[in-house]
């Protein structure tokens, strides 16, 4: 029965490829086999079945249609009452079917194509031991056939139509400069990047020249067709990295970064590799835009984009565009804070990933190493400090949630016993000549934080009366200590960076606003 069911399969799939008028055709038909066996647990008859599949569609294959095999199955083991063997299939009321995975073998001398075999044979002589009730090995196994007619108009043996993964599109925009350069950015790069290594070959070798324009060749992909169009290397392709430079200073000028995703993703796809400095730079530009959220966008689908926060600066970048969003607006605007609020949750959210934390090899493992970015003071810093803001302005000094109490303790924690060196801002500091003032950057947030934390917490404390829920003697002198070694190191900065007198935007004037719009009262 088996055989003919396999036979009646092919025999439609065929029929279907042979009668077809278009150019493509695809077929899909399933034809499930059982095979009993009792005393061998290998899989018997069903080599045989492949074998006359393989031959089939080989013979189809020479007729200039492409015929693809797939095998998908599991076995299950099921007992059977010695007076019901007439009738496979019906398990034994006393016992339960037992299922085996099947795997894909690879071809070998004796099976050219690809077959099932099972992952853990099953010992049918132990199991007969155990029970008097005979067991029935069935394959259920699932044949797919793909048929695709080829009418060989290609002299490379290429069909004109092939089917491939999605190239990203862009939206249109209200920059025609914006526009002109996405589009270039596809043609040029994406187009090529995501096409096979023969069609790309095509369109970039000098010998194909003439034959695409004798005999055009068409791609589909997904639900657009696409003519490829023969390239010169030297004069047709403009530089990848200055594309990318002025697709991201286009949509910083215009305010419009809806086609980043899209950007990113067809970078990532094509095979190219941008440096560190240009993804924080877009990151710096779209965050200073307050796109903070298709930055949060595009590193969820890291995957995708590539966009992720092992690279040391896209970490910096986003802690401090969390920081800046609200510190904008001189920590009054509540919706603002509650924005970086939530990023903040979904940033943490994305360092407990191994997509985001290299110290994190698989999603269970949550032990916290000395280099692990969550034990990093800056990123600490930062929460405690969105957190310490929030409920000293619009929640009256009160810790609601438990948010600064557990975020002052994590850091405290850590900068007594991971970064000692963290404790304090060096004395002898001095400001950066160029590039941003990094220490000072991230000096701010852990003095703020750790301030505004230190009177919520005494606050509560008195309250309670000592409850469990505040930080101890010892620790209220350690944050005090941190606190005060911060504000002489950081004041100093502050009094360097006035006497240079930087300009308006500037990495220096930056730090200073930074410094300047601290919560004080």
């Amino acid at each position: 029965m088996a055989r003919h069911c396999l036979n009646a399969c092919l025999r439609f799939a065929s029929g279907r490829a042979a009668g077809a008028e278009s150019d493509m055709v695809a077929v899909w038909t399933e034809a499930v086999f059982y095979v009993r066996s009792v005393q061998c647990s290998r899989w018997a008859g069903l080599s045989a079945y492949t074998e006359r599949a393989g031959w089939i569609a080989g013979k189809f294959g020479r007729a200039k249609t492409a015929v693809k095999l797939q095998w998908d199955g599991i076995a299950t083991l099921q007992p059977l009452d010695s007076t019901s063997l007439d009738c496979p299939g019906r398990p034994h009321r006393h016992h339960e079917q037992r299922l085996y995975p099947l795997r894909a073998a690879p071809p070998t001398h004796r099976y050219p194509f690809r077959r099932l075999v099972l992952r853990r044979p099953p010992r049918l002589h132990l199991l007969r031991r155990e029970t008097e009730a005979p067991y029935v090995l069935h394959y259920h196994v699932y044949l797919s056939l793909h048929i695709y007619k080829d009418n060989g108009l290609s002299q490379s043996g290429l069909a004109n139509k092939t089917t491939i993964d999605g190239i990203p599109n862009f939206s249109e925009t209200s920059n025609d400069d914006l526009n002109n350069v996405l589009a270039s950015m596809r043609s040029t790069h994406f187009i090529p990047g995501y096409l096979p290594k023969q069609e790309r070959r095509m369109i970039l070798g000098r010998k194909y020249r003439q034959q695409l324009q004798d005999n055009p060749v068409t791609v589909n992909v997904a639900d657009e067709e696409i003519d490829l169009e023969w390239l010169d290397r030297e004069k047709d392709i403009p530089n990848r990295t200055d594309l990318f430079h002025r697709a991201i200073d286009l949509m910083a000028s215009t305010n419009n970064w809806t086609n980043l995703p899209s950007l990113l993703t067809g970078l990532k796809h094509s095979g190219a590799k941008l440096e560190e400095k240009a993804l924080g730079k877009t990151v710096r530009k779209a965050a200073s835009a307050g796109r903070i959220g298709i930055i949060i966008q595009c590193l969820q689908q890291s995957t995708n984009t590539g966009l992720t926060l092992r690279h040391e600066e896209v970490l910096q970048n986003v802690l401090w565009a969390l920081h800046s969003t609200p510190q904008l607006t001189g920590w009054t605007d509540e919706e603002a804070l509650l924005h970086s609020l939530k990023a903040a949750n979904q940033i943490a959210l994305l360092l407990e990933t191994p997509e985001h934390n290299p110290c994190i090899k698989t999603t269970k493992n949550h032990i916290l190493r000395p280099n692990d970015p969550r034990r990093r003071p800056e990123v600490l810093a930062l929460f405690l400090e969105l957190a310490a803001v929030y409920s000293w302005k619009f929640q009256a000094g009160r810790d609601t949630d438990g948010k600064v109490n557990t975020y002052t303790s994590r850091l405290l924690s850590i900068l007594s016993t991971s970064h000692p060196e963290a404790r304090q801002l060096p004395g002898s500091l001095t400001p950066r000549k160029s590039g941003p003032q990094r220490e000072m950057l991230m000096g701010v947030p852990l003095w703020h934080g750790l301030s505004l934390a230190e009177k919520i917490l005494s606050q509560e404390g008195k309250k309670s009366s000592g409850a469990s829920s505040s930080l101890s003697t010892e620790q209220f002198g350690m944050l005090t200590r941190v606190r005060e070694d911060y504000e002489s190191g950081l004041r100093l900065l502050a009094e360097a960076l006035q006497a240079e007198g930087p300009k308006e935007g500037s990495y220096g004037d930056q730090a200073l606003r930074w410094w300047r719009d601290c919560v004080r009262d």
